[in-house]
């Protein structure tokens, strides 16, 4: 259990949430994890209304300290990029999962 699944607020939120879905991740042997990683800084541009620079700081901290590998074979995508370039990233590397 994080060290975060017992604070209050967005920080707890985020903690627990995904907390959740990493449970149900280990029931299933997914071909490859894409991660899009991107700033908090960045985030915030593209989407003011969801996220405070300071709650975008905190997830892009959990973000980056949590152990992706563990699941497997993991890609991870810098979603500083352009948008579309991003999107093209993305699937090429569906399409790499699928063609095999």
């Amino acid at each position: 259990m994080s060290a975060h699944t017992n604070e209050c607020g967005f920080t707890g939120w985020v903690a627990r949430y995904e907390e959740r879905v990493f449970k149900k991740i280990t029931y299933f042997s997914p071909d490859k994890l894409i991660i899009l990683n991107i700033s908090p800084e960045n985030s915030v541009l593209r989407k003011p209304k969801d996220l405070t620079l300071e709650q975008a700081k905190t997830h892009s901290k959990m973000m980056i300290d949590f152990n992706w590998r563990a699941f497997g074979d993991t890609v991870i995508i810098d979603a500083n990029k352009p948008q579309d370039r991003v999107l093209l990233s993305l699937v090429e590397e569906v399409w790499e999962v699928l063609k095999n």
